[in-house]
């Protein structure tokens, strides 16, 4: 159900910007910020958990010049949660500050940009593991214990965005890497340039 909403979004807000295209930008540099939502999935390999929630992320960045510029985000992943066979769930949170170095590749049409990105994130992640009653163990090959980490990482990205003027529309897809488990999100935004 998430993910036919995330897909159904990106599909209305592309849609929406393709008329967009024909305008072209006053200027691609500046100071830029702006909000996406999307939908994560948290893996936790000691505890054999994939799960998918709501989330949502704050950005800031720079472009210095045409084919580089950094950024700054706060991502809220979300509380995904599983249940274990009948017998417990786990329950999962992630959230964190990241900076990213971004490179635009070099297109000859001014409306859209096509980049990539690399960084540091300081991602927080909780797991509980509750037991159902009458249960004090969990199935074999599945580690009972929760954990409450907080982790600075290598995290990368790669994305697109149409732009008209100082407005942008942005599609995009993260990775954070995790000690327990890889952390995705692919998300869509909207973005302003104010300077």
């Amino acid at each position: 159900m998430r993910s036919s909403l995330v897909r159904s979004l990106l599909f209305a807000a592309l849609a929406g910007a393709l008329p967009l295209s024909a305008a072209h930008a006053d200027d691609v540099l500046g100071v830029y910020f702006g909000g996406s939502i999307g939908q994560s999935q948290l893996n936790i390999d000691s505890l054999d958990f994939a799960g998918h929630d709501t989330a949502w992320k704050a950005t800031f960045g720079v472009r210095a010049i045409d084919l580089f510029g950094g950024e700054i985000e706060y991502a809220n992943l979300g509380s995904p949660h599983k249940a274990l066979g009948g017998y417990g769930d786990v329950r999962t949170t992630a959230s964190g500050p990241a900076v990213f170095g971004m490179a635009y590749l070099p297109l000859p049409v001014p409306f859209l940009d096509l980049y990539a990105k690399a960084g540091l994130a300081n991602i927080q992640q909780r797991a509980e593991v509750a037991l159902a009653p009458g249960f004090n163990t969990c199935a074999q090959g599945i580690s009972c214990g929760g954990f409450s980490t907080t982790e600075s990482e290598f995290a990368w990205g790669a994305g697109a965005q149409l732009k008209s003027g100082s407005i942008a529309v942005r599609a995009e897809f993260e990775q954070f890497r995790a000690t327990g488990g890889n952390l995705n999100l692919a998300s869509i935004g909207l973005y302003w340039t104010f300077l």
